[in-house]
């Protein structure tokens, strides 16, 4: 499966620098390992950076079908509190492998408090690389409650969003859809993609 291919059957794929600002309890995890997946069925590499492991059962839900070859080309960086490093190790990676077409980094960004200015550095070098021009970067954070009481993406904020934007990134946003059970909404720019929250992953609902 290619991404245009997953592209077709209603998942926005991750080719560019996005930021994905994610309503609580969302899947925003689950998003990011799908793009990871539709990466390493089309025979390239991955490169995961995150705060802490996935949950070990939901990454065996997307994961658990792809040969043991396949898993071997995904990258996991487990940066902890040094998310900074963790984010410049995986552009040196990328410099260094050719065959890395997508770098994750879940949890870029605390949930509260201001962004660090460091993780902001490692951003910005990180979409100023020549990976940038060849892959896709996606950063995965919680939303916030915008407490100036305009309700934008149903009254949220997304974290460093002004910032990002200035590095060239793309904000999607991931929210529930109040039409039923397992169902979410997907916005990327004027465009909303209904979905399906399965066991395997988002479907075009």
């Amino acid at each position: 499966m290619s991404r245009s291919d997953d592209m077709a059957s209603g998942i926005p794929a991750v080719d560019s620098a996005v930021h994905l600002a994610v309503e609580s309890g969302c899947g925003g995890t689950t998003f990011a390992l799908q793009q990871a997946r539709m990466v390493l069925e089309g025979d390239g590499r991955v490169v995961w950076v995150c705060f802490q492991q996935p949950d070990p059962d939901r990454f065996s839900q997307l994961f658990g079908v792809l040969p043991p070859a396949t898993l071997a080309r995904f990258h996991r960086l487990v940066a902890g509190e040094l998310m900074s490093q963790g984010i410049d190790s995986a552009r040196e990676l990328a410099d260094s492998m050719s065959s890395i077409q997508l770098i994750v980094v879940d949890d870029w960004t605390p949930g509260t408090g201001h962004v660090s200015a460091m993780t902001l550095a490692s951003v910005a070098a990180l979409a100023g690389s020549d990976f940038a021009d060849r892959g896709g970067i996606l950063l995965v954070s919680a939303a916030y409650s915008d407490a100036s009481g305009k309700q934008v993406a149903g009254g949220l904020k997304a974290r460093g969003e002004n910032r990002l934007s200035e590095f060239g990134f793309s904000t999607w946003w991931l929210q529930t859809d109040e039409s039923g059970v397992g169902r979410r909404r997907v916005r990327v720019g004027e465009e909303e993609i209904a979905l399906r929250l399965e066991t395997e992953g988002f479907e075009k609902s």
